[in-house]
């Protein structure tokens, strides 16, 4: 989360801006801060504590050390040599501080007859999307950080002979907390993008989900994680990413029912049918 604050303020700087109407660019979603603020409040700070009391919670011995040989031969061929693993850490974490700064981009920088530059209606819609954006990953933040301090698994570099002393983070490696939010922010932002009828679903798409999975791949080359950490965390940020856009902020998204009851003749008796149509 070190890359939330200049994001944050990008997003309070253009809900500021004044929003003139404009019916093509107007309304790409459906966003209730009553709901929205409470839920994003929550899971960030529910990430926060855990952080903050990390050294309490986690206990000396890890309740997960057992390996699987599939997560075994990824990590022989992914890890980068024990010379390169901060690297791998460090470029994880500009990769995935990338991701909203593009998601933010694509909002606000592409328009109905293509990419243009803004007017103040976009970037007010586009600080919207950043908004929920934040959302999905606070909700799959919350889920990550809560299964993590009951797996209580040791991280791989424990395994190696140079290993020192244990801090209480070497036993949170499942799942993936850093691929977790690598996706939930890279579908939530396609998906906004899909909501506002952008015209190159697309390459956005793989943009984000190449971005994404960079995320991934570098926290096996750090070491930090297992190939089975990444690929729930993919799972469970991704569905995040979909869920928290599609079912609270797309707009219309409840379906016209059409019905009609009518009385049906039995051969004793009269039964009601119900026809219905979306």
């Amino acid at each position: 989360m070190k890359h939330a604050t200049p994001i944050l303020f990008l997003m309070i700087l253009l809900l500021s801006l004044p929003a003139p109407v404009r019916a093509a660019e107007a309304d790409w979603y459906d966003y209730s801060p009553q709901i929205s603020v409470p839920l994003t409040a929550f899971g960030l700070s529910v990430w926060i504590a855990g952080e903050v009391f990390k050294k309490d919670l986690v206990p000396d011995e890890a309740r997960w050390t057992a390996t699987n040989p599939v997560d075994d031969a990824v990590r022989d061929g992914l890890r980068w040599n024990s010379a390169h693993t901060k690297d791998a850490n460090m470029a994880s974490n500009l990769v995935l501080g990338s991701i909203p700064v593009a998601g933010l981009a694509s909002l606000l920088f592409s328009g109905a007859s293509g990419w243009s530059s803004p007017d103040a209606s976009r970037a007010k819609q586009a600080g919207y999307g950043g908004l929920i954006m934040l959302e999905s990953a606070s909700v799959a933040m919350l889920a990550n950080q809560i299964v993590k301090f009951i797996a209580l698994r040791k991280r791989p570099y424990t395994r190696d002979s140079s290993y020192g002393e244990m801090t209480a983070d070497d036993h949170l490696s499942f799942y993936s907390g850093h691929t977790t939010t690598a996706f939930a922010l890279a579908v939530s932002g396609a998906m906004l993008y899909d909501m506002k009828g952008g015209n190159h679903p697309g390459a956005v798409w793989t943009a984000a989900l190449v971005l994404a999975t960079g995320v991934g791949y570098l926290r096996i080359a750090a070491d930090k994680h297992y190939f089975s950490d990444v690929l729930v965390g993919a799972l469970l940020g991704a569905a995040a990413g979909y869920l928290v856009p599609k079912l609270l902020h797309q707009k219309d998204k409840e379906p016209t029912v059409n019905y009609s009851v009518m009385p049906l003749p039995s051969s004793d008796t009269w039964i009601f049918g119900v026809t219905f149509a979306l």
